[in-house]
């Protein structure tokens, strides 16, 4: 599910980059009948190793064709998209280079510019319905192994395309619900990169690249298999906003459907990022982009004034 009607609804100075999730696997329940294969993750477990392989993906994406200004997420990769940046931050706070980058094999000139402590990745980002974050490493976050097992049934129902109501996860208020893992439009992230004067005009030329989760990157298109994507039993590690103890510092935009059966892992992610920088809209919707003329308006003018406060900083 593209928020392409977002985009167009977005100064023209803008240029959006998509760039697609590496995995295959099953389509979510229903989404067969609504969008044609393939159906792709941004990632096929949940352990440290397989986020941390999508956050060298990430990375190498950013190499090969950033910098960028920014991300656009949303559902997973709106998940992703903060994970990395989290990551930045705990890097930082440390003076240290990201884990992603600390063995990263791109090309010199851009392992210069990360020096020991990057900068964040982006300027500004859009996180768009999120689900649960993930950490790509024991020593940054929290272990939520237990808390993944105990919707261990309800996630494998769903990766199994069971639209029984049963099997899927749901909010609670007394468990945490897990982030679909089948590609379909449940999967779908961007990113904005670095302004560049115009040769017509004074006015800044911002580019996004987007990453979405229903087609294909080519040579960086990595194949699974359906039965390759599932829960992992290994040590899972996230992010509590209770322990964690770095925000996002750069400008954000969330955007919370009021029926997302994952809203709290929005709301969570809220708490993760900076209170002063971070603006929040709740949506009609459930677990989708916003749709109404309304809202995408209000979503396009807050990235509007998040760029601009990002530009000033």
């Amino acid at each position: 599910m593209s928020p392409a009607a977002l985009f167009s609804r977005i100064s023209p100075h803008y240029t959006f980059d998509f760039v697609d999730a590496p995995f295959e696997s099953p389509p979510a329940p229903g989404i067969a009948a609504l969008y044609p294969a393939p159906y792709l993750a941004w990632h096929k477990a949940y352990d440290p190793a397989a986020i941390q392989e999508s956050h060298h993906f990430l990375q190498t994406i950013i190499d090969e064709d950033g910098p960028y200004d920014g991300v656009i997420g949303f559902s997973q990769g709106a998940a992703l998209a903060a994970s990395f940046l989290l990551c930045h931050e705990h890097a930082r706070a440390r003076n240290q280079p990201s884990l992603h980058l600390q063995d990263s094999t791109s090309d010199p000139k851009h392992a210069r510019s990360h020096g020991s402590a990057p900068n964040p990745p982006f300027k500004v980002a859009v996180f768009l319905n999120s689900v649960m974050l993930f950490s790509p490493s024991v020593d940054i976050g929290d272990d939520i192994s237990e808390e993944i097992r105990q919707q261990e049934r309800k996630h494998l129902g769903f990766l199994q395309g069971d639209s029984d109501p049963t099997s899927l996860p749901r909010l609670s208020g007394s468990g945490s619900s897990l982030p679909p893992s089948s590609g379909s439009a449940t999967t779908t992230s961007s990113m904005v990169s670095t302004p560049t004067t115009t040769t017509s005009s004074s006015s800044s030329s911002v580019s996004i690249s987007s990453m979405t989760a229903t087609g294909t990157h080519g040579h960086l298109r990595v194949g699974a298999t359906p039965d390759q994507i599932t829960t992992s039993t290994s040590t899972i590690f996230g992010f509590r906003p209770s322990s964690f103890p770095h925000r996002i510092s750069i400008p954000t935009l969330h955007v919370i459907g009021k029926h997302d059966q994952f809203a709290e892992h929005s709301h969570g992610l809220v708490e993760l990022c900076c209170a002063e920088k971070a603006e929040v809209v709740i949506s009609q919707g459930g677990h989708e982009p916003p749709r109404t003329d309304g809202e995408l308006e209000t979503c396009a003018k807050l990235l509007e004034v998040l760029t601009l406060m990002a530009s000033l900083a």
